[in-house]
């Protein structure tokens, strides 16, 4: 965690904002980059079991702070990595098949009822 006084907009107060260290971003993305470097040959809910459990703790730790930002910048990066793995997986599948066969809502990955976690749903909540 790094904390930072700052003060608030608007007014002349001063407040403690908590924010998730950038070292520890960077941990969990190298978590993210090794769990879907593993290779193709596990089926996709696997691999999906393993990043929401990596996912769901380390947002659940951070949620208490100013992280907003943080998790939609996680979000991004772990569907994109996601993406890419699939892109692997299929050498010869086009993305709009990819699509079709491994999404909910024409997006987000899924697969036997395993939906990817999604790190920006999550609510921060501050100073309980």
């Amino acid at each position: 965690m790094t904390i930072q006084r700052h003060r608030k907009p608007g007014t002349s107060k001063l407040f403690v904002y908590t924010f998730p260290a950038r070292k520890s971003l960077v941990a969990v993305r190298r978590k993210v980059k090794a769990i879907t470097q593993q290779g193709t040959n596990q089926p996709l809910s696997e691999l999906l079991r393993q990043l929401n459990m990596l996912l769901r703790g380390w947002t659940r730790y951070f949620q208490h702070g100013v992280s907003k930002r943080a998790f939609g910048y996680l979000r991004h990066y772990t569907r994109t990595r996601v993406v890419g793995w699939l892109s692997d997986k299929h050498r010869k599948t086009g993305w709009r098949a990819l699509r079709r066969r491994y999404s909910v809502q024409g997006w987000w990955p899924q697969h036997a009822g395993v939906v990817l976690f999604d790190p920006a749903g999550v609510a921060v909540t501050r100073y309980r």
